[in-house]
């Protein structure tokens, strides 16, 4: 048996194959293109609808917190000035940080300053701690830096002192 490399039949032979392992069959390339376009349209459509949904939600938001409401007691009766809930809301709030507590942040019979104080305090006692920390850290590593130069400095005289020879550290501190 006699075989015959033929070179265009080589180089077709190499082509369909690689054709065929990077597109596969014709259902594979269509499951593909379909996959694909599907997760397009489907992120398109999230995109779409969640900014819809986002904008209609704050469209409703708005809308209630600018309607106004009557207040009413725990029987059902009109009592107060007609308000919106931005500003039942913004009272409330305001009356909140208002309050006065003890030291352990809770409502205050007698004595005591406001929740903002207190929360502030508290935070900026936080703050501190953490800045002294920090700055204790720095001093306490510049002076180890600092004993260690001394140390250094010391046994090296010492070292001189007892031994009369010059090294090859000793000529490369000097320059």
């Amino acid at each position: 048996m006699k075989v015959e490399l033929n070179q265009e039949r080589l180089e077709q032979a190499i082509i369909d194959q690689t054709v065929n392992e990077i597109l596969g069959d014709e259902q594979d390339i269509y499951d593909r293109i379909r996959g694909e376009i599907d997760r397009q349209v489907t992120a398109a459509l999230a995109k779409n609808l969640d900014s819809g949904i986002e904008k209609t939600l704050n469209e409703i938001i708005e809308k209630a917190l600018d309607t106004e409401a009557q207040p009413v007691n725990i029987w059902g009766e009109r009592e107060g000035k007609p308000t919106t809930i931005r500003a039942a809301l913004h009272d409330r709030a305001q009356a909140f940080w208002q309050e006065i507590v003890d030291s352990k942040g809770e409502k205050a019979s007698y004595g005591g300053r406001p929740r903002y104080e207190h929360v502030l305090s508290i935070i900026t006692a936080r703050e501190f701690d953490t800045a002294v920390k920090q700055n204790i850290i720095n001093v306490a590593g510049a002076i180890k830096d600092a004993v260690r130069a001394d140390f250094y400095k010391a046994v090296d005289t010492q070292l001189n002192a007892f031994f009369k020879v010059t090294t090859l550290d000793d000529k490369r501190s000097k320059s």
